[in-house]
């Protein structure tokens, strides 16, 4: 089932949902260990459950005094744990894929892929930063910007492959979600501009949008706006994650270019020395601003898990 069609019938029918979003395996790990994760929050009944991609990684390996930059690709390939996935929960799982890392004919059999595995939707996304050198690599002959791999899945459901010679090309019907920053990505110059490129991802063919995760509420609200504003007429669904280290005050704001309220803050910072009040806390403002979105209209709300499964199976059932 398409996440646009998700999202429009809890709409229609004022219910309220949740999705969440998971890691694939590492290589060398069981597709049993990711299910085993999943078992506390499978009866709340996510909506669906995003997997993410993840593009090969540059190492270093010292061998003999003989330095050799090696690639690796430490986690499993998205497209058969998601259908996997989908088979053993009969739940709707979204996969990401990742423009920058990969040839547009990479890309597109990577999507094959995806149809082959009876999937519905795909989360397009840009690419992680290379951990090597902090920056993002683009492929040469893929696509510089998740616009560009917005428009050529898009092209698929017209029957327009990449690769010309196909013969007799069977459309691809995808529903493709895409990204935002309701604080702006780390290298725009403004909201303004960025606001912008989302509403070309729009354009190009995206049917929903999932925030990046926010602590403030109405930056979101503001941020909502601003689409409104511009044209930005399909679903946007706010992104949380529980606060769960009294790190996070400083590794989230630098990591994803987001701000921090002052009273979350303030609460934490008195009781960053007790690992389990800090989890509490972050938990409860989670919460809280989960039951501000629901009260506000959104009926959907993505969740980033990082492993806390038990603690959002114990801590939704509240709200959901």
């Amino acid at each position: 089932m398409k996440v646009i069609d998700i999202y429009n019938s809890l709409q229609n029918t004022g219910k309220k949902g949740f999705s969440i979003e998971i890691l694939p395996p590492v290589k060398g790990t069981s597709l049993d260990d990711i299910e085993k994760s999943l078992l506390p929050i499978i009866p709340l009944n996510p909506q669906f459950i995003n997997i993410t991609f993840h593009a090969p990684v540059r190492k270093f390996v010292n061998n003999d005094n003989v330095t050799t930059l090696v690639e690796s690709h430490p986690r499993t390939a998205t497209a058969a744990v998601a259908g996997a996935l989908k088979r053993r929960t009969g739940i709707e799982v979204v996969p990401h894929l990742a423009s920058a890392a990969y040839t547009k004919l990479q890309l597109e059999d990577f999507v094959i892929d995806f149809s082959y595995e009876d999937l519905d939707n795909i989360f397009v996304i840009r690419s992680d930063k290379d951990p090597l050198d902090s920056r993002f690599r683009v492929n040469p002959f893929g696509h510089s910007n998740a616009e560009g791999l917005v428009e050529q899945i898009a092209n698929l459901s017209k029957g327009i492959y990449h690769d010309k010679f196909v013969k007799d090309p069977t459309p691809l019907n995808f529903c493709l979600g895409v990204a935002a920053y309701p604080e702006k990505h780390q290298e725009a110059t403004s909201l303004e501009e960025d606001i912008k490129y989302l509403k070309q991802k729009v354009d190009k063919g995206a049917s929903y949008i999932v925030t990046q995760m926010f602590f403030d509420n109405e930056k979101f609200y503001s941020f909502i706006d601003k689409c409104n504003k511009i044209g930005i007429n399909v679903p946007i669904i706010p992104a949380l994650k529980p606060l769960s280290l009294a790190s996070h005050l400083v590794s989230l704001p630098n990591t994803f270019s987001i701000t921090m309220p002052k009273e979350l803050e303030q609460a934490i910072s008195k009781i960053s020395d007790d690992k389990d009040a800090v989890k509490k806390v972050g938990m409860e403002w989670c919460l809280k601003q989960s039951e501000d979105l629901l009260r506000q209209g959104f009926p959907l709300i993505h969740y980033f898990t990082m492993g806390r499964m038990h603690d959002l199976a114990e801590n939704l059932p509240k709200i959901f």
